[in-house]
This record gives structure tokens, C-alpha cells and sequence, in this order.
């Protein structure tokens, strides 16, 4: 993404906070991802934007991210029917990012 795209979301909040991207990828970790996506939440820092990414679990993790994205529209959610593998499944949500970190 061109410089300009990444900079527009971060000076709406101010220079002095830059916009922090978030990939929340799993695949079949249902048992621990309601504590990874509470920690997203915990969070203060104000300039963030969120990916959550299946990659094609057969556990509950699915329906958790939907819980979560529902309950925080701002959020986007992506659900692989099938395992893209790690990078290739981080790098679609890291190229719709605009976050400078």
C-alpha cells in the first residue's frame, strides 16, 4: 500500500499516535483464543485496527472470531475454508493493512 493510504487512518487520530495493525490468525485453537482476542481488548492504545483469520479449523475456533467480530463491527474477519498455511494466511490480512506497525 502507497504511503499516503497509511498515513490517512493515523492522522485522523494525531501524528503522535500512528495506526497499529493486528493479525489474529489460528487454526484450531479454540481453547486458547478467547484469551488471545481478550488481550486485543485489554489494550489502551488508541490507533488500532484488527484481522482475525481462520485458517480452515474444524474446532470451535470459527465461531469465536464470529462472536468477536460481531461484537466489534470495526474488526475484520476472514474465514479460510481450507489451511493456507501461516504466511500465505498473514499475508492476505497484511495486505489490506494500513497500519505503520
Amino acid at each position: 500500500m502507497d504511503e499516503k493510504n497509511k498515513k490517512a487512518p493515523q492522522e485522523a487520530l494525531s501524528n503522535s499516535c500512528p495506526l497499529v495493525t493486528i493479525v489474529a490468525l489460528c487454526h484450531n485453537h479454540a481453547p486458547f483464543l478467547r484469551e488471545a482476542l481478550d488481550s486485543i481488548l485489554a489494550q489502551t492504545y488508541p490507533a488500532l485496527e484488527v484481522f482475525l483469520v481462520d485458517n480452515g479449523s474444524t474446532d470451535a475456533s470459527p465461531q469465536i472470531l464470529r462472536e468477536y467480530a460481531a461484537a466489534h463491527p470495526a474488526w475484520k474477519l476472514t474465514l479460510h475454508a481450507q489451511n493456507l498455511g501461516l504466511c500465505a494466511g498473514f499475508n492476505q490480512a497484511f495486505r489490506q493493512s494500513r497500519g505503520l506497525f
